[in-house]
This record gives structure tokens, C-alpha cells and sequence, in this order.
């Protein structure tokens, strides 16, 4: 509440406007995302077009409405700091929705700063605006280790079979067979063409639990508010990263849950990875992006997820998965 006070405080400073937080608070359909971007931007991970892109969207969205500008003698090319403090304790729950929307209105209103509302393109609907992105966090210098399809349980994969995934039961039947890391042309297994891509790769989080979804992601998930999902529907599989190792950076989707456990606080935020194993691994890649990037088996890498639209043309795009979630049905 004393935080809420000083935020409120801060904004009326030299102004004759007034907010009474005596009054009702409204309430706002503000998504996780929107959230967790103002927390990244307040600890310095992302810059100030990215916390002002998620303002954007709550105005294109209706979220948040903004009051006609009034004329400034004191107006700033650069948000306050004190602006990322605030932002930084609406996201962690210190200051309520209705407050930290109301204190942009007033922002906006006194040319503090501009949101401009020129319209956010979408992915691949029509009906769904998503943000770009660069709104994702980059997670650096990870330890990447490589995996393949079809690997059987062995000391170095802690004896986790890959035959299956963890949404797919028939993952090496439905790929064509083994990825052999050992025996291809180019980025491809040399004895089949793969039904799926053979770019992709493994990360320590599984929106399902014994063929559920879990409640949680909703809250994890940045694009989890982005479309409607069927009952069955991974948020997670076939979703792309940008993986960088020096000058080189490849792309791939998202296809296993990884050996490290459910690590929602390093994939969905800005730990580091709690797997204690092989240099704290955070990442698994495929033998198509160990080759690509010149891995050699284990590297540090640097990755983040982007958007289907943001995917540049590559060997990744030869051969792009679409399938769902198979449990033996």
C-alpha cells in the first residue's frame, strides 16, 4: 500500500490532477505476458520499446484507454526511471492493476511519454493480434547439449529413452525413424527423409501432467492467452527459438520437455537452469542444430522463443512439424 501511495504521489508531482484510490477499482483482462515483460524491462533484460509495446497492446486491445494529451513545457524523450521501479512492483503485486493503469492514463495524458497505436501485425491468424518477438527474454550463455530422436536410455542421457517425446508416445515412428547423429547427408538422417523437422529441440517444462493440462500454464506460458486451445492441444510443441553460438544462429521447434525436470522459473523466466547436470545443461538441440552451429556435442549457446512470422527461411523450414500431442490413442 505505501508503495502504491508513493507511485501515485510520484505522477501528481506538479500537477493539480487527482486520483482517489478510495474508488472502486476496475477491473482489467491484463495477460501474463504483458506482466512479465514489465518485470524483465524493471531488471534491465529488455529495453524501453519492448515495455512500450506491451502498453500498445492493452490500448489496441481496449484494455487500457488513453486520455487526449495535454500540452507540456516539461516534455521528456525518455521514460522516468522511477516509471521501471513502478512497473517492476505492479509486477510483483505490489501495486493493483486499476492503480498502474490509471498512472499510465496520467503519463500519457501529460506527455511523459507517447504509446503510439499503430497496429501490431499477427503470426498466422487473422483474428489474434501477437506480439512481436522481441518481447521474449534472452537467455545467454546456456549449456547445450545435443539429443537425438530414437537415442536409447544410456549414462549420458541419464537414462531417459527419446524413442518417445513427451507428447508424442510414437515420436521416432512419427519422425520416420532414428535420427542418427553419426550417419547423415547434410542436416538430414541418410537413411530416410524425416516426416518432421529435423531441426528441433528439448527444453525443461511440459504444459501436460498425466494427459492434463496443468493449471499453471495459463499463468507461464507468455502466448498462452493468444488463441483458443483444444483439450489436447500442447501450448508448447512445435513452438520455434532462435539458438546463437557466435556468428551462427539457427532455428528450431519445440519437441520434448528436456531431461531437466519442470523448470518453469528458467524457461519462462530469468533463472538459470536448475538441472545439475553436464555444466547446469538447459538446453537440448537436435543433431541438424548440433551440426549447424558447429556444437561439437556440448557448447554454450544463447536462445529465444520467437514467432512463426519472425522466422526467417533456412533448413529449418524444409520440413516444418505440425502434429499435436499423441498418447497411444
Amino acid at each position: 500500500m505505501i508503495r502504491s501511495l508513493v507511485f501515485v504521489s510520484l505522477m501528481m508531482c506538479s500537477t493539480s490532477v487527482i486520483f482517489s484510490l478510495a474508488q472502486a477499482q476496475e477491473s482489467y483482462n491484463i495477460p501474463s505476458w504483458v506482466k512479465s515483460n514489465a518485470q524483465w524491462w524493471a531488471q534491465g533484460q529488455v529495453g524501453d520499446s519492448d515495455f512500450i509495446k506491451g502498453m500498445q497492446y492493452l490500448i489496441q486491445n481496449g484494455i487500457m484507454k488513453t486520455p487526449q494529451a495535454q500540452a507540456s513545457s516539461s516534455l521528456s524523450n525518455h521514460i522516468p526511471i522511477w516509471i521501471k521501479n513502478n512497473a517492476g512492483w505492479w509486477a510483483s503485486g505490489v501495486i493493483s492493476d486499476d492503480d498502474f493503469v490509471k498512472g499510465m492514463q496520467f503519463l500519457v495524458a501529460k506527455n511523459i511519454i507517447h504509446l503510439e497505436t499503430d497496429i501490431i501485425q499477427t503470426q498466422q491468424s487473422q483474428n489474434v493480434t501477437v506480439p512481436p518477438s522481441s518481447r521474449y527474454p534472452l537467455h545467454q550463455n546456456i549449456t547445450t547439449t545435443k539429443f537425438w530422436i530414437g537415442e536409447e536410455p544410456n549414462s549420458s542421457n541419464r537414462y531417459i529413452s527419446n524413442v518417445p517425446s513427451a507428447w508424442d508416445d510414437k515420436w521416432e515412428i512419427h519422425y520416420g525413424g532414428i535420427d542418427d547423429p553419426n550417419n547423415r547427408i547434410g542436416y538430414l538422417p541418410a537413411a530416410f527423409t524425416p516426416k518432421e523437422n529435423p531441426f528441433y529441440f528439448g527444453l525443461a517444462y511440459n504444459d501436460f501432467g498425466n494427459g492434463h493440462r496443468k493449471p499453471e500454464a495459463f499463468d507461464i506460458v507468455y502466448w498462452s492467452h493468444e488463441k483458443t486451445w483444444e483439450r489436447s492441444e500442447s501450448m508448447l510443441k512445435n513452438h520455434w527459438i532462435k539458438i546463437t553460438k557466435g556468428d551462427k544462429t539457427a532455428y528450431a521447434q519445440w519437441e520434448d520437455a528436456g531431461k531437466g525436470g519442470d523448470d518453469s522459473a528458467y524457461v519462462f523466466g530469468s533463472a538459470r537452469p536448475a538441472n545439475p547436470n553436464n555444466n547446469h545443461s538447459g538446453l537440448d538441440v537436435s543433431p541438424a542444430v548440433n551440426d549447424y552451429l558447429g556444437l561439437h556435442g556440448m557448447g554454450a549457446t544463447s536462445w529465444q522463443f520467437v514467432n512463426f512470422a519472425d522466422v526467417p527461411d533456412g533448413p529449418w523450414k524444409q520440413i516444418v512439424t505440425t502434429s499435436q500431442t499423441y498418447w497411444g490413442q
